[in-house]
């Protein structure tokens, strides 16, 4: 017997991938602050606005001695693409690739440029300790 067609619903749900499978096929842990991570593994998640708001946690301006240092992110889920790339909850990201994140309008801009870089250096305060998560797109 014939199948009967499916949905445009049905169809439009299938063509968008799995955020947190796409991350764990495209995310290589190199070392504990070291990732590769393909390219089009990362645009696919990208590219999926609306499960990366299902998985994205709580972003809230963090301050050192009342001057802005960075995005504190609370709710990361253990399953996420963010705890794939690993940054663990209450992380303050504080620079990437040694641009200093101060506002939400710096984040936005280093966010799109970033888009294109083959590497690129997350400083992170975790706990009161910075560390440096690298990541190498391929």
């Amino acid at each position: 017997p014939a199948r009967p067609a499916a949905r445009p619903a049905a169809r439009e749900q299938a063509a968008q991938p799995d955020v947190a499978e796409v991350a764990r096929s495209g995310v290589e842990r190199v070392s504990p602050s070291e990732f590769n991570v393909q390219r089009d593994a990362l645009d696919a998640v990208l590219n999926n606005q609306a499960a990366l708001r299902e998985q994205a946690p709580q972003i809230q301006p963090a301050y050192t001695d009342g001057r802005p240092s960075g995005f504190r992110l609370q709710g990361v889920q253990p399953d996420s693409i963010f705890s794939q790339i690993g940054i663990r909850n209450g992380d303050v990201i504080q620079s990437v690739n040694g641009q200093t994140i101060d506002s939400p309008a710096r984040a936005m801009e280093l966010y799109q440029r970033l888009q294109q870089q083959g590497r690129v250096e997350l400083t992170v305060d975790r706990r009161g300790r910075q560390q440096t998560l690298v990541y190498n797109i391929q």
